[in-house]
């Protein structure tokens, strides 16, 4: 393994590429909101608040930016590298950093559900940072689905 962390560029977090990535991760955001909302409309028996651990800490919403920028700092601004050190292939570092992600997320309930769902996140995750590197935007996303899920439960939009 090759990969050592020298900077914080190392680790994804960077303003140099902040406005040219912008679009991306914006977009990646929208696709991702929209995408949780539909499942949670066409799935009635998965709420958002299925699992104890979000009845517990999606309130907190410190406690959402940490564990959205510790998911982000881990997965994507050092797993990604370590893959990208192990393999040349932009197909397999992003699907098995979007395989160990959705692993994760295998604590909550309803996971033949919320598995392929957080997978496909995780593919569009690793997928834009590995072209478009830029922890404080992935983290940022991050957060903001996962608020996003939250309003909908106050806006009665899905079950909680």
């Amino acid at each position: 393994m090759n990969f050592k962390v020298k900077s914080w560029l190392d680790l994804g977090i960077r303003k140099d590429n902040l406005f040219s990535s912008l679009i991306f991760y914006v977009s990646l955001g929208l696709v991702l909101i929209l995408g949780f909302l539909f499942i949670l409309k066409i799935s009635p028996e998965f709420s958002v608040s299925s699992s104890v651990l979000a009845k517990r800490l999606y309130p907190s919403f410190l406690v959402v930016i940490a564990l959205s920028v510790l998911q982000e700092l881990f997965f994507r601004g050092y797993l990604i590298p370590v893959l990208k050190s192990l393999s040349n292939r932009a197909s397999i570092v992003i699907g098995i950093d979007a395989a160990l992600y959705a692993t994760l997320h295998l604590t909550f309930h309803y996971p033949q559900i919320l598995f392929p769902a957080v997978f496909l996140a995780g593919l569009g995750f690793a997928g834009v940072y590995y072209y478009r590197p830029n922890l404080i935007l992935a983290s940022l996303v991050h957060i903001a689905l996962v608020k996003s899920l939250t309003l909908f439960c106050y806006l009665k939009l899905v079950s909680c």
